[in-house]
């Protein structure tokens, strides 16, 4: 299988943290076109910016949303964070291209996630306010028979680029890569030379809700953990695969639930954008 590398640049887009109030002026796009994608296909969505222009391919209007609001505890917004709106905001799509007129060398990279605030507002109508809700997370614990993840035995950060790679290879990694392999009924996830802060967003996607680090854990691990893609019965030929709650504990670590309060985004009300 062609391996596909993503490179986890971070984004301006994703560095906003709070809902700008009511009234205060905020720097917007000049140039903006909006048109639906008729392609009928999940393939090629992106989303992102490059320099200060913000683009978005084959997106859902919940896509546009969490490059645009980022809760205060970090990561991307989840599904399950984002309250209310008609159903069309997960199911039709948009293309997406934004920029500012004129020098945008003096425009920071922190302005953009606030510009693509003001580009749902415009354009969708979009009215929404954060609150804070006590929602279900699952705290990291370290399990009752120790650590089992093995630190790297090079410490140092890597330099360079990092990536994860999603595909089926059994090459081995360079020091801060992961890789995803999936299959229709098991996930293999491995790195090398990974600090728990990536590796927990990786879990996060599989399990749907906030993990709270609680392991206090530093430094650089080497992991390969293998788990069901779904918590249904797996096909004869992945019978070693178990659920990822019963897989983490294998690298000693265990997923507690519990609840905190979280940023929410509460979408009062959103239309349907007039095309460009």
């Amino acid at each position: 299988m062609k391996k596909i590398a993503v490179t986890l640049v971070t984004s301006a887009v994703m560095m906003l943290a709070a809902v700008s109030p009511a009234g205060a002026q905020r720097p917007q796009f000049d140039v903006i076109s909006v048109k639906s994608n008729k392609s009928g296909t999940l393939q090629g969505t992106t989303v992102g910016t490059r320099g200060s222009t913000f683009s978005a391919i084959n997106a859902t209007v919940k896509m546009l949303i969490q490059a645009a609001y980022v809760p205060t505890d970090g990561g991307l917004l989840p599904d399950e964070r984002i309250i209310g709106g008609p159903g069309w905001i997960e199911t039709e799509r948009f293309d997406v291209l934004a920029k500012p007129n004129g020098d945008t060398r003096s425009i920071a990279q922190s302005q953009i996630a606030s510009m693509v605030q003001s580009l749902l507002e415009d354009r969708f109508k979009l009215k929404a306010h954060q609150e804070t809700r006590e929602l279900p997370v699952y705290n990291l614990t370290i399990a009752k028979g120790g650590l089992k993840i093995k630190p790297s035995t090079d410490q140092t950060p890597p330099t360079g680029p990092t990536a994860t790679y999603y595909d089926t290879s059994d090459e081995p990694l360079a020091r801060g890569f992961m890789r995803v392999s999936t299959s229709p009924s098991v996930v293999v996830l491995a790195g090398t030379a990974i600090p728990l802060s990536r590796l927990i967003p990786m879990l996060e996607g599989r399990v749907g809700r906030k993990i709270i680090d609680k392991t206090d854990l530093k430094g650089l691990f080497d992991f390969k953990v293998r788990f069901n893609a779904t918590e249904t019965a797996v096909s004869p030929a992945d019978q070693t695969a178990t659920s990822i709650f019963t897989a983490i504990q294998e690298l000693g670590l265990k997923l507690e639930s519990a609840k905190a309060p979280l940023d929410v985004l509460v979408i009062d009300s959103i239309q349907k954008p007039t095309e460009n």
